[in-house]
C-alpha cells in the first residue's frame, strides 16, 4: 500500500459496476508522517434483490475491506510504517444458510539504511484466516435446528530483509524469515431443539523458518539476471498421532491397521508407498520417506 501524502489532506474515491471505494489520506506531521486510510464495499446483492424472487430474495452476496497506514519518518537513516488490512466475503441465503471468510493482517516495519551500500527492512507480522458456516431450520420446518462451523489460521511472522549494492550493476539481497503457526481446525455447535452438542478439534502449531541470498546483475538499461538460493524447513510442534492402512485395490476404501502416537519434541517420520498414476489412481503429493524402514511400506494419515 502506499504512503499517505504528507503534505496536504486529500480523499479520492470512485464508483463502479460492482463496488466502490473511497480513501483519505494526509500528514499527521508535516514532511515527517502521514496516514492512508482506504475501504471497498462491493453490491452485487444490492443489484440482485429486485430480480430475486421467493427463497431467494434476502440472498447475501458481498465483500468489503479496509485498510490502513501509518508512517513516520524519525530521522534521515530511519523509518516506521505501521499497516493493517481487514477484509472479508460474505454469501448466504436468508437466514437458513450463511458462510463468510475473511484475512486480518497487521505489520510493524522499520527501514534503516547503514551506509551508502547497505540498508536494511525489519517487518514483524500477524495474519488470522478464518471462515464459518452456519445452516438453521426453515421457519416453516415442526423442529428448531441449527449448525455451525468456524476455523481459523493465525500466522506471527519476523523478517529481517537486507540489500547490499556491490555496485551500479550488482546488488545482493538476503535475510531470513521465521513463522509461528497456529491451527484451529474447527469447532462446530449442532441443536435440535432441547438438545445440543459441540465438538472443538485441538490447535494444532508449527514452525517454518528460512535463509535466503541472491544476486540481481545488470546488463545495462533494457537487460538483467536474478538468481539466488533458499533454505527452508517447516517442523510441526506438539503431540501428534500416525493413521496406518493397509494397502488395497486402487478405488476400494483402505482398512485401518493401527495408529502411533508421538509426544512433544519427537520426530514423526513417515514411509509412503507409491504407485504409477492412471485412470483409476490419480497423481498425488505425499512427504518424502523418512522414516528408517522397520516394516513394508503402508499408507499412512497423520493428524
Amino acid at each position: 500500500m502506499k504512503d499517505g501524502n504528507n503534505q496536504k489532506f486529500g480523499m479520492t474515491g470512485g464508483i463502479g459496476n460492482i463496488f466502490s471505494r473511497l480513501a483519505l489520506e494526509g500528514p499527521i506531521q508535516k514532511d515527517k508522517s502521514s496516514f492512508i486510510i482506504a475501504g471497498r464495499r462491493s453490491y452485487m446483492d444490492v443489484l440482485m434483490k429486485p430480480f430475486l424472487k421467493g427463497d431467494m430474495k434476502d440472498t447475501k452476496l458481498y465483500f468489503y475491506d479496509l485498510t490502513a497506514k501509518v508512517n513516520f519518518q524519525l530521522n534521515k537513516n530511519n523509518s516506521l510504517f505501521v499497516s493493517g488490512y481487514f477484509g472479508r466475503d460474505v454469501f448466504g441465503f436468508g437466514k437458513e444458510a450463511n458462510m463468510n471468510w475473511g484475512n486480518n493482517t497487521a505489520s510493524l516495519r522499520w527501514n534503516h539504511i547503514f551506509n551508502n551500500r547497505l540498508f536494511m527492512n525489519l517487518t514483524t507480522y500477524y495474519t488470522k484466516y478464518d471462515y464459518s458456516l452456519k445452516f438453521l431450520s426453515d421457519e416453516k420446518s415442526t423442529s428448531n435446528q441449527e449448525f455451525s462451523w468456524k476455523s481459523n489460521i493465525i500466522n506471527y511472522g519476523v523478517k529481517p530483509a537486507f540489500t547490499y549494492y556491490l555496485n551500479s550493476n550488482n546488488t545482493l539481497h538476503f535475510g531470513v524469515q521465521g513463522t509461528y503457526y497456529t491451527f484451529k481446525p474447527g469447532s462446530t455447535l449442532s441443536r435440535v431443539d432441547e438438545r445440543e452438542s459441540s465438538i472443538v478439534m485441538k490447535d494444532k502449531n508449527a514452525l517454518e523458518g528460512a535463509l535466503y541470498l541472491d544476486h540481481e546483475w545488470k546488463a545495462g538499461n533494457k537487460f538483467g539476471v536474478q538468481y539466488g538460493v533458499r533454505l527452508s524447513g517447516f517442523q510441526y510442534i506438539g503431540k501428534g498421532t500416525a493413521y496406518y492402512y493397509a494397502d488395497t485395490t486402487p478405488g476400494i476404501r483402505k482398512r485401518f491397521v493401527g495408529k502411533e502416537d508421538y509426544e512433544a519434541g519427537k520426530r514423526s517420520q513417515i514411509i509412503t508407498s507409491w504407485s504409477p498414476a492412471s485412470r483409476r489412481v490419480t497423481p498425488s503429493t505425499a512427504p518424502p520417506p523418512l522414516r528408517p524402514p522397520t516394516a513394508a511400506p503402508r499408507n499412512i494419515c497423520t493428524s
